[in-house]
């Protein structure tokens, strides 16, 4: 049986306007620190974001949203050669990348914590709950189930 070890994550939004304050939720940052583990995964479609917000350039969007996955899989690397200087939890990391500021990118206020045996399926069931479950499914049409 695996040992559990605590976890923690925090969630990244998009927010398109700081005044309004509307935002959707993009990728989650999960980190272990008793095996170094440090996950990340965002959205890599904006289908979400324009509906919310139809004014966005989703190029650059999409091309941040790689920017930051992929600054904070670098960090994980420097962490994991130099952990001395690792960060205490998730939004420690995810701050460090994106700042608390008046940005579009931003991370949550508030950060979560638990126990995992695996941390990267907690990683993608996490992004399943707070990420991906709002995406659009394809749904069958009113009265096109099978009659028997």
């Amino acid at each position: 049986m695996n040992a559990k070890r605590t976890y923690s994550y925090v969630l990244l939004r998009y927010r398109h306007d700081p005044v309004a304050g509307e935002f959707v939720n993009v990728g989650v940052v999960v980190h272990e620190p008793e095996s170094g583990f440090l996950g990340v995964k965002v959205r890599h479609t904006t289908d979400r974001l324009w509906k919310f917000f139809p004014d966005i350039d989703t190029d650059i969007v999409k091309e941040t949203l790689i920017n930051i996955e992929m600054s904070i899989n670098s960090s994980s690397y420097l962490w994991a050669r130099n952990p001395i200087e690792q960060p205490r939890d998730a939004r420690a990391i995810a701050t460090k990348i994106l700042p608390d500021d008046d940005s579009c990118f931003i991370c949550a206020p508030a950060s979560g914590s638990g126990v995992t045996a695996d941390p990267t399926e907690t990683l993608n069931k996490l992004y399943s709950r707070f990420v991906g479950r709002y995406d659009d499914r394809p749904r069958e049409q009113p009265g096109s189930e099978l009659r028997t």
